[in-house]
C-alpha cells in the first residue's frame, strides 16, 4: 500500500497515511484538527522494511550523486 503525503488547508499540518491508490485522493480528515480541508501532496517514493530494504549508514554510498534526501551523505 503506497504512503501518501498531505496537507491541511486550515491548520498547515502536514501528515502521511497509508492507503490504497483508489483512495489516495479521497476525503480525508486532517491528523491535527480533524479538518476534511486536506490535499494530497507530491512527494518522493517510500520504502518500507523487507529483507532488501536498503540501511542508512555512513559505508553506504548514493546513486543520486548528492541530489536527494536518501541520508547516505
Amino acid at each position: 500500500m503506497p504512503l501518501y503525503e498531505y496537507q491541511c488547508a486550515e491548520c498547515a499540518t502536514v501528515f502521511e497515511l497509508l492507503r490504497p491508490i483508489v483512495k489516495a485522493d479521497a476525503p480525508i480528515a486532517c491528523s491535527n484538527c480533524g479538518s476534511l480541508e486536506t490535499s494530497r501532496k507530491l512527494s518522493a517514493f517510500a520504502m518500507v522494511g523487507g529483507s532488501n530494504s536498503i540501511e542508512s549508514d555512513s559505508s553506504s554510498s548514493c546513486a543520486c550523486g548528492g541530489q536527494c534526501a536518501c541520508g547516505h551523505h
